[in-house]
């Protein structure tokens, strides 16, 4: 709720007496001056339902619509705004995606403000703990991507490529984070003060300026800050005495302090109970603004007063010629609510001023428009502005007309200077004059639709499109004045169009070619069943639309067009992926000598557990050993041991030795002793027949039983003395 206190009469610096209506927060600081016309206000009331308020001013009656100050920031085309949900103690922060629509909220306990810049936005709020206050990066979907804590609360936030700066009342803090170039995997750093990285500026005072330590804090309180403007290489700190000072990023040096030309440099402070003294006039500065170049900066105090300074034209002072200097002045507009500079020219900006919207271009107005929106972008000619009144209404439903776009005087007379045909010669001249890359990509393109290849190809070589440049010489090459048109249509994408004059040529292989070049298949397919009989395109093309399909995960359908590019290799996947054995069987036979599809097909199979498939599978390649592997990891030990018995004698043993040990761990030793004794391991046999009397014993078996062991474990022990008497033999 906003308070705000009302004096009837105000001397300026002329002497003249000024009626004025001032707003409060909660908080008892001063937010907004209101001035105006007349002798004196005589009565004031809100209306009941809205942010307007009617003022009885003499013998007429003012109505005023307040907006108040949103919480809201722009990271491209992702507007973040905050918004209070009704009985609840946390602020919703909605990350709404103005292209796509899509939204996502984040609730945040004691939201103190939002800042953003380039792909990340910064969230400032309250911690958890007492006396402290947390800085969070977040991503354009509001994750969160690293923290600070402080423990200071951050009045004014500013954000850069490099380093998310907040400041206090009389301190600055620096908090400088690294990463990575756009639409790529975000890696942010924290810089630690253990490190030197964090740097606290007091700009209460200037460096070098000897104050006496009793006097320090008198000063600080005296003249404290009350905006912040920063760009890569400069901050500028505005003081509520109205001084701007400057600093380098770089090297956090004092360069200069900036005087303000028509504005008295009082000191004074923002609240309510140092205030009262109303006699002199004051220049609180409530935004600073950097255009993109760095060369010109503009202040909005707290009358809405908006002023323009050249940073080039800094004039020295007599008394300090390096902290007091004076900027000359560009412009001055009254009531402006905000503006905003142009991302890619240094003059041109657009001003928010009640209900309409100026852009001026070195100082020069065009005419207004109606808008209460705040713009958040301003590049290539166009204003991007959002309605925020609006969505506040409903603010979990953001719509897109809530998105409105403008565009300047500039590119419209170009673009109407097209449209009605007049000579690209005086377009040229009007282009030159008001020089921007949009204009000249308008006027290029313009030239390319009437054939104009001369003004096209220089138009292009003007906002250096270097493709353009070849584009235009390649149609000057060409001169038939159908194709001509017909490849511009294509540059155009209207490839629709591009087709019907084509065909009007009778040359369907430049169709075929657009649509081969774009990628658009089922338009080759209709050429093809035309005119065009070549095979290899025609598997070209059954090729392409089964990886269509088949990226889309649409097997079935995948699989129908290699089955007719006779693409086996991707066949072979989506039968698998179909679960179609059956179909994937057959290959088997069709696919014969190509030793690695065979492979893969056999690992497929091995994978689902169909050991006699993969089996085939490998037994149509030249080497055996995988098979024998599915074999023994699918446990089918006696397909295993045929396998190896016939193929690879070499590794008999080690599959043997596996093959025992599965039996041994099943807990049947008869079927090993069986086995033992087919590979003449007498030893092993009348080990495991000991087990098993041993075993006989503890069971209880019956005599019969117990007699048969012990007569084969010594009929084995005789065996084994048998083979190996003629051994002793040789050695003596």
């Amino acid at each position: 709720m906003l308070f705000f206190h009302i004096q009837g009469a105000r001397a300026n610096s002329a002497g003249r007496f000024i009626s004025l209506v001032q707003f409060y927060n909660p908080h008892g600081h001063l937010l907004r001056t209101l001035r105006v016309p007349g002798n004196g206000i005589n009565s004031i009331a809100w209306e009941g339902s809205s942010m307007r308020m009617a003022l009885a001013v003499d013998s007429f009656i003012y109505f005023a619509d307040i907006q108040p100050e949103y919480q809201w920031a722009c990271i491209d085309d992702v507007i973040v705004y905050a918004f209070a949900m009704p009985r609840k103690d946390e602020i919703c922060v909605t990350f709404w995606n103005s292209k796509s629509n899509e939204r996502f909220a984040k609730n945040v306990r004691g939201l103190i403000g939002i800042c953003a810049f380039g792909d990340y936005c910064a969230l400032i709020s309250e911690a958890s703990m007492k006396n402290t206050f947390a800085l969070i990066i977040c991503d354009a979907k509001g994750t969160a991507l690293i923290g600070k804590y402080m423990e200071e609360k951050p009045e004014f936030n500013v954000m850069t490529a490099s380093q998310l700066i907040t400041a206090t009342d009389s301190c600055v803090y620096l908090w400088h984070y690294c990463s990575n170039e756009p639409n790529n995997a975000v890696t942010l750093q924290i810089c630690r003060e253990n490190r030197c990285t964090q740097k606290t500026v007091k700009v209460g005072i200037d460096p070098g300026t000897k104050v006496p330590e009793s006097d320090s804090s008198r000063f600080t309180l005296r003249d404290s800050i009350c905006s912040l403007a920063a760009s890569e290489n400069m901050l500028l700190v505005g003081m509520q005495s109205g001084a701007v000072r400057r600093y380098s990023l770089r090297s956090l040096r004092h360069e200069a302090t900036y005087i303000l030309e028509s504005r008295a440099c009082v000191s004074c402070d923002n609240t309510i109970s140092h205030f009262l003294d109303m006699s002199v006039e004051q220049a609180f500065l409530q935004n600073i603004y950097l255009n993109c170049n760095d060369t010109k900066f503009s202040v909005i105090d707290i009358d809405g007063l908006m002023t323009v300074l050249d940073l080039n034209s800094a004039s020295f002072h007599l008394s300090d010629p390096l902290h007091n200097q004076q900027l000359v002045t560009v412009n001055r507009r009254k009531d402006c609510r905000g503006m905003h500079w142009s991302r890619d020219m240094p003059d041109l900006y657009v001003t928010m001023e009640k209900k309409r919207m100026y852009l001026f271009r070195n100082g020069d107005p065009e005419e207004p428009v109606l808008s209460s929106g705040h713009v958040y972008d301003f590049s290539d000619l166009e204003i991007k502005a959002i309605l925020l009144e609006e969505i506040m209404q409903t603010p979990q439903t953001p719509r897109k007309e809530h998105v409105v776009h403008f565009e300047t005087k500039a590119l419209r007379d170009t673009r109407s200077m097209i449209l009605h045909n007049i000579s690209f010669q005086d377009s040229w001249r009007f282009v030159q004059k008001n020089g921007h890359q949009r204009l000249w990509q308008l006027l290029a393109h313009g030239a390319l639709q009437k054939l104009d290849l001369a003004i096209a190809k220089q138009s292009f070589a003007n906002f250096a499109d270097i493709y353009g440049v070849y584009f235009a010489r390649k149609l000057e090459m060409i001169c038939d004045e159908i194709q001509q048109r017909a490849e511009v249509s294509a540059f155009f994408q209207h490839f629709d169009n591009a087709e019907e004059l084509f065909a009007s040529m009778n040359r369907v292989d430049l169709s075929l070619a657009m649509r081969i070049k774009m990628g658009d298949w089922f338009h080759v397919g209709k050429i093809i069943r035309v005119g065009a009989d070549d095979d290899w395109i025609r598997d070209f093309m059954f090729n392409n639309m089964g990886e269509y399909f088949f990226e889309r995960q649409k097997w079935d359908r995948a699989a129908s067009y290699f089955t007719q590019s006779k693409n086996v290799e991707k066949l072979v996947v989506c039968s698998y992926l179909q679960e179609e054995y059956d179909e994937l069987e057959k290959i088997i036979h069709a696919a014969a000598g190509n030793h690695e599809l065979l492979a893969n097909i056999g690992s497929m199979f091995c994978s689902v557990g169909m050991c006699s498939q993969a089996v085939l599978a490998f037994r149509s390649t030249s080497d055996m050993n995988p098979g024998i592997e599915a074999c023994v990891l699918l446990k089918r030990w006696g397909s295993a041991f045929s396998l190896v018995t016939q193929h690879n004698r070499q590794q008999i043993t080690v599959v043997l030795q596996r093959y025992i040990g599965h039996i041994l761990h099943a807990e049947m030793k008869l079927c090993a002793i069986n086995l033992y004794r087919e590979t003449n391991d007498h030893e092993n046999v009348v080990h495991l027949l000991s087990q098993l009397a041993m075993q006989s014993v503890t069971v209880k078996h019956s005599p019969m039983y117990m007699k048969k062991i012990y007569v084969l474990r010594a009929l084995e022990v005789s065996m084994h003395a048998m083979d190996s008497e003629p051994a002793c033999c040789a050695v003596n």
